[in-house]
């Protein structure tokens, strides 16, 4: 049942479907009465949980993909701004850049958020998100590294 959960929960089809729902009310998990497909949205999840595990959890041997995308500059300074090019593949943080970043990668989402956007978005100088202590405004000084990944 927890590769089921994960699957639909996992999936931009649940989120399309139940998104307002969501919104406006205490979430539930809808669980079909099909079993073809309630066994298709389970294998979903199991591979997302291997995926997402690093092949912790439902491995069957095989080998976990490979990252194709490669620092081709390093980030020296703390990032500002990030920018993914689409006729290169090259995300640009800051200084430094990455690629090839496929768009897929770039696009990919979960419930309507932007994961990688998200994540980065996070981790630039400024840092998106609510302010809610005066932590938040320790962040390093010029010429320190960049936060780690």
């Amino acid at each position: 049942m927890d590769s089921y959960v994960y699957g639909l929960l996992g999936s931009a089809a649940f989120f399309a479907g139940f998104g307002k729902l969501l919104a406006e009310e205490d979430p539930s998990v809808p669980v079909t009465m099909d079993r073809a497909l309630f066994d298709q949205v389970a294998q979903l999840g199991k591979r997302l949980l291997w995926l997402h595990t690093r092949g912790a959890r439902f491995s069957d041997g095989d080998a976990l993909p490979q990252a194709l995308a490669r620092e081709l500059r390093p980030v020296t300074s703390y990032p500002e701004r990030f920018h993914w090019d689409a006729r290169s593949g090259t995300l640009t943080i800051g200084n430094g850049s990455f690629g090839p970043v496929d768009q897929e990668v770039w696009e990919f989402e979960v419930s309507g958020l932007k994961v990688l956007q998200s994540w980065l978005g996070y981790r630039m100088k400024a840092g998106k998100g609510k302010k809610s202590s005066p932590l938040d405004a320790s962040v390093p000084s010029a010429g320190r590294s960049p936060p780690s990944c």
